[in-house]
Parts: C-alpha cells; sequence; structure tokens
C-alpha cells in the first residue's frame, strides 16, 4: 500500500489474511484509491476491476484521489512534516536512554 501511496498509483485490493483485509475495505471503501476484489481471484472480476481502474469514468476519480493522497504522503515526510516529525521523535527518545 505505501508503495502505491507514495507513487499516487490506484491499487487493486485483495485481501488473504492478518490485518489484510480492514486495509483492502479501507483504500477501496474509505479512501477510495482503490477497487476491492470481492471474490478473491476470479478471471472476470479481474478483467472487470482493471477496465474500472483504467478505462471506465470512474478510473479520472480514483486516480484523482491518489494523486492527492501522494501529496499528502509526501509533506509529511518533509522537514517539519507529520511523519518527520514522528522519526525524529522517536530518534530522540532512543538517544536520550
Amino acid at each position: 500500500m505505501l508503495e502505491s501511496i507514495c507513487e499516487g498509483v490506484p491499487m487493486i485490493c485483495s485481501s488473504f489474511w492478518g490485518d489484510q483485509p480492514l486495509d483492502a475495505r479501507y483504500m477501496s471503501e474509505v479512501s477510495r484509491v482503490g477497487v476491492y476484489l470481492e471474490n478473491g481471484l476470479q478471471r472476470e472480476e479481474i478483467a472487470s476491476v482493471i477496465r474500472r481502474i483504467m478505462v471506465d469514468e470512474e478510473w479520472k476519480e480514483i486516480r484523482e484521489r491518489a494523486r492527492v493522497l501522494k501529496q499528502k504522503a509526501d509533506v509529511s515526510v518533509t522537514k517539519g512534516g507529520s511523519s518527520n516529525e514522528s522519526v525524529n521523535t522517536l530518534i530522540d527518545y532512543i538517544s536520550s536512554l
């Protein structure tokens, strides 16, 4: 997921175990930067999902949301960004032990 977010690429989400079902649902239904494969790896469903992401009208909206999420991720890792600050706080904490 991180690779797709950092590159602004829409996702085809399929889950197998652990936290993957929750992550896949979140990316497809909350962030709406991906499409969830409901029935696993069925050929017809995969073709349908690829069409949704690459051809249908929906692809423009999904790609735009992926682009916006990428911009947010980029800002978070720059100096002063939330992820950057969290890493610095962790480093400071570990260094103080």
